[in-house]
C-alpha cells in the first residue's frame, strides 16, 4: 500500500479529535532562574490507542477535498461541534509517511520506547508521555533527596520572561563529550543554550543565539528546550547535533560537543547554521522544542526519503498570522514539507471559516486565523504519523469576525 506523501503545503488525509488526558505528574521547572528536579512515582495508565481510520480497501490517500467523506463528515454534525468545543485541546492526527531508506539506526537510544537513564527528547520519547521508568527514587526514599548542585540560568526570572525549558540528558559519549559521563542541555528564555556536566553542574559550553532587535512577541520571552540527534553526514560518520528554535523565528543546528553552529546547515539568508522559518516582523516566533526524527524511525517513501528530519511549529497566533508546521532536512536545513493548520479556500475545513472578500479589512480570514503550533508533536514511528496540538484562533478573544468552527484551531 502506498501511503500519501505530504507536499510542501499538505492537507491531512486523516483527522480526528482525541479527548484530553492529564499528563503524569513529572514535576515542573522553577521560575526563579534555577533548575529543579521533578519526580514521578506512579506509572500512568495506558494511553488510549487512536482508532485507525481507513477508506474501504485500506487506502489512506485523501479524496478530492483532501479528506475521505466517511472520515471527515462526522465532524460537521451538531454533536461533533459540541464535543469539539468542550475539549481542552485540538489534536490533528496527520498521516505523514515521512520516508527513509533501510539504514541502520545511529541513535544510541530508542525513542519509540519510554526513556531509561537518559532524557533524549522533549517528551522523553516519541509518545510525549513524559514518564520516567527509573525506580531508584521511591516513596520510601524520596524524603532523602538533597540538592546536589544549583546552576543559575542566564536571563531566567528577568522581566517579561518565562522559564519553560525541559532539560535533555544524554551520555557524554553520544554528544561527543567523552570526558563526562552525562551531559545536560538547558535553554534560557532568551535563547541561550548551555551544556552542563550532569554530575557536577559545571558549564561545558554556552551558545547565545544572535536575535534580531526589536523582537515582535505576543507573550514574552520563553523557550521549551532543544532537540538532540545524531545526524548521518556520511555512510560511516554521524555528527551529534542540537536544534534550537529562536524567538526571531529561526531554526539553528549546533554541534553538541562545542555549541558552535553547524557549517553545512542553513539557507544562506541568516547567520551560518540557521534557517529562517518565518518573518518575525509579522509576529511569527518560535518557542517550541523541535522534534528530531532519525531516518531509521520513518517509514519508507516520500519527500524525506533517506533523510534525518527536524520538525518545528510556529508561535504567534495572537497576531494576524496563519499557523504551520515544517519538516526540515536535519543535515542541510532544506525544507521538505509545510503543513498549514488553517485550510485555504477549497481545502477540507475551509467551510468552517467565513468568506469575506476584499476590500474588507477582515478579508481572507484564513491568512490570519491563528492556529499556532508551539508544543512539540508526538510521533508514531510505526505509522509515520505526527500528532499536532493546535492553539487558539485569531483574534483570540473576539470571534465576531470569524463565525464557525474555525478548523483546525482550539476553540472553547
Amino acid at each position: 500500500m502506498q501511503e500519501s506523501h505530504l507536499s510542501l503545503s499538505p492537507r491531512p488525509p486523516i483527522i480526528t479529535h482525541l479527548p484530553p488526558r492529564a499528563p503524569p505528574d513529572g514535576g515542573k521547572p522553577s521560575t526563579n532562574g534555577h533548575l529543579t528536579l521533578g519526580v514521578s512515582h506512579e506509572a500512568p495508565a495506558d494511553l488510549p490507542r487512536p482508532r485507525a481510520y481507513q477508506r474501504p480497501g485500506g487506502s489512506l490517500l485523501p479524496g478530492p477535498s483532501g479528506c475521505a467523506p466517511e472520515v471527515c463528515a462526522p465532524q460537521h454534525t451538531r454533536k461533533g461541534r459540541a464535543m469539539r468545543r468542550n475539549q481542552s485541546i485540538a489534536i490533528l492526527m496527520v498521516a505523514v509517511a515521512l520516508a527513509t531508506v533501510g539504514a541502520a539506526a545511529v541513535q544510541a537510544f530508542d525513542l519509540t520506547h519510554p526513556p531509561q537513564a537518559d532524557w533524549p527528547t522533549y517528551g522523553g520519547s516519541f509518545s510525549n508521555q513524559r514518564f520516567s521508568q527509573l525506580e531508584q527514587i521511591t516513596h520510601g526514599n524520596v524524603d532523602q533527596l538533597r540538592v546536589k548542585w544549583v546552576f543559575p540560568t542566564p536571563d531566567a526570572g528577568a522581566p517579561g520572561t518565562s522559564f519553560a525549558t525541559t532539560p535533555l540528558v544524554v551520555r557524554g559519549s553520544d554528544a561527543g563529550l567523552t570526558a563526562v559521563d552525562a551531559v545536560m542541555f538547558v535553554t534560557s528564555p532568551r535563547n541561550r543554550v548551555l551544556a552542563l556536566d550532569a554530575a557536577t553542574g559545571a558549564q561545558l559550553w554556552a551558545f547565545a543565539a544572535p536575535l534580531r532587535s526589536p523582537l515582535k512577541l505576543c507573550c514574552g520571552s520563553s523557550n521549551r528546550g532543544v532537540a538532540f540527534g545524531k545526524v548521518e553526514v556520511s555512510p560511516s560518520m554521524v555528527e551529534p547535533r542540537l536544534y534550537l528554535a529562536t524567538l526571531d523565528a529561526r531554526l539553528w543546528a549546533l554541534d553538541a560537543a562545542t555549541g558552535g553552529p553547524s557549517a553545512n546547515f542553513g539557507d544562506g539568508v541568516g547567520p551560518l547554521g540557521s534557517v529562517t522559518v518565518a518573518d518575525n516582523t509579522a509576529g511569527f516566533s518560535l518557542t517550541m522544542a523541535p522534534l528530531f526524527i532519525p531516518k531509521a524511525d520513518i517509514p519508507p517513501g516520500g519527500v524525506t526519503d533517506g533523510r534525518d528530519v527536524v520538525i518545528v511549529g510556529i508561535s504567534g497566533g495572537e497576531f494576524e498570522s496563519r499557523g504551520f508546521v515544517t519538516a526540515y532536512d536535519a543535515l542541510t536545513g532544506d525544507i521538505l514539507w509545510r503543513f498549514f493548520t488553517i485550510p485555504a479556500p477549497g481545502e477540507f475545513g475551509s467551510e468552517t471559516w467565513p468568506t469575506i472578500p476584499p476590500p474588507s479589512p477582515f478579508a481572507d480570514p484564513f491568512l490570519r486565523g491563528g492556529g499556532a503550533v508551539w508544543m512539540t508533536p508526538a510521533y508514531d514511528a510505526a505509522t509515520g504519523r505526527l500528532f499536532i496540538a493546535v492553539a487558539n484562533p485569531s483574534p483570540s478573544l473576539d470571534g465576531t469576525h470569524r463565525p464557525g468552527d474555525n478548523l483546525f484551531t482550539h476553540v472553547d
